[in-house]
């Protein structure tokens, strides 16, 4: 994992560390300091690293909560203190980087690993989060908050549309960023593995 790829560092590698054992599967860089990344593994674990302290080879934390591979990750692009993981085991957990043994709720099944996690990129769907399932299809989830002294609180779950269009792996999915669909529902383009297969639809 090259620090060099991050935020703040001009795209010139400095040094590299081996964040993961097995290989890391992938990363995302914190939403409030251009320094501290989150990658996780097949090593059942999730990690903080800050790059100032590379050299060290030490992470700034480690969580060891996760009972199989941590296969992707996102920050809110709303909340910046809210992390949503996957991993193989079948659940979505959501995470506050500042006390990261502790999940936000209990962990939410999503019936399939999840290899994928996309938060809505509107303000105003803030809650919904899209979750290729790999098994089990393709899921939007949308989180239950409670506003209380000017913070938000994550309270609960609900599972708000699902797409089973795909007869293959649930591998790839995102949002369109462009004008709403029809309905204030938003354009979803997902991506199954062996069978190559793109398609279109709307949550």
């Amino acid at each position: 994992m090259s620090p060099g790829s991050l935020p703040g560092t001009a795209g010139t590698p400095t040094s590299s560390t081996r964040v993961h054992i097995p290989p890391c599967r992938l990363a995302d860089a914190c939403a409030t300091t251009d320094f501290v990344f989150f990658p996780g593994g097949d090593d059942c674990k999730l990690k903080g690293w800050d790059v100032r302290t590379a050299e060290d080879e030490l992470p700034i934390w480690t969580n060891k909560r996760f009972d199989a591979g941590v296969t992707c990750i996102q920050t809110s692009p709303h909340r910046p203190n809210v992390v949503a993981v996957g991993s193989y085991n079948s659940t979505l957990t959501l995470l506050d980087p500042r006390y990261p043994s502790r999940p936000l709720i209990d962990p939410i099944d999503i019936g399939g690993g999840a290899w994928r996690v996309k938060w809505h990129p509107s303000a105003e769907r803030s809650n919904d989060i899209l979750v290729a399932c790999m098994h089990d299809g393709f899921k939007v989830v949308r989180l239950e908050t409670e506003a209380e002294g000017g913070a938000v609180s994550v309270v609960g779950s609900e599972l708000l549309t699902r797409f089973d269009g795909h007869e293959s792996l649930a591998y790839g999915a995102d949002w369109s960023y462009a004008t709403k669909a029809t309905g204030g529902e938003t354009l979803v383009g997902s991506a199954s593995f062996y069978d190559h297969l793109v398609q279109l639809w709307s949550a």
